[in-house]
Order: C-alpha cells, then sequence, then structure tokens
C-alpha cells in the first residue's frame, strides 16, 4: 500500500489497541476491588461473638504481606503502562472505588 494507507492503517491499529487496554485495565481494577471488598468481609466475619477480632496466625500475617507484596507490583507496572487517556480512566476509577467503599479517617500508619 502507499505510505498514506500504510499511515491510517497503524493509526487504526494503535486506537484499537488503545480501546482494548482501556477495556482491560478497567476490568483489572474491578476484579482488583473485588479482592479487596472479599478480603475486607472476610475480616468482618472473622470477629469473635464478642465483637472482638480473631487473632491471626504468623501465617495468615505473612500471606497477607505477599498479597499486598504482589498487588502493589501489579498496580504499579499497570499504571506505568498506560498513556495519558486510560491513566485518567483508571485515576477516576480508583477514586470513585476509595470514595464509595472506603471510611475517609480509616487508615493505618
Amino acid at each position: 500500500g502507499t505510505g498514506v494507507e500504510d499511515d491510517l492503517e497503524l493509526n487504526l491499529l494503535i486506537e484499537e489497541a488503545s480501546s482494548a487496554l482501556s477495556d482491560w485495565v478497567l476490568e483489572f481494577l474491578e476484579r482488583v476491588y473485588a479482592l479487596l471488598r472479599a478480603t475486607g468481609e472476610r475480616e468482618k466475619t472473622g470477629k469473635t461473638a464478642s465483637g472482638a477480632a480473631a487473632r491471626h496466625s504468623s501465617a495468615d500475617v505473612q500471606q497477607a504481606r505477599n498479597f499486598s507484596r504482589v498487588l502493589k507490583e501489579c498496580l504499579l507496572q499497570t499504571f506505568a503502562s498506560m498513556d495519558d487517556e486510560v491513566h485518567k480512566l483508571a485515576v477516576k476509577s480508583v477514586v470513585r472505588f476509595l470514595s464509595e467503599e472506603t471510611l475517609p479517617d480509616a487508615a493505618k500508619d
């Protein structure tokens, strides 16, 4: 094909890839949110009848730390690979999740 046709085809491919990445990123974030919700629900049901939190074994703590490390690395790599448009959508998604799902003053240091 001509140079113009090749450029148009390349631009179309880039647009399609960007759209697919955007969809993938938003679906990936939804799955992360589902994991976080499920973890929070497990924590709630882990309380004893008196309302005190059940004690966690060192294996539980280690597993939670490993999960946090892996999740953090996945999110860092995912956000680092985004273009500006996808990044904006992803940040909006995270902001919405945090505002809907978390208590503003319930952070641990």
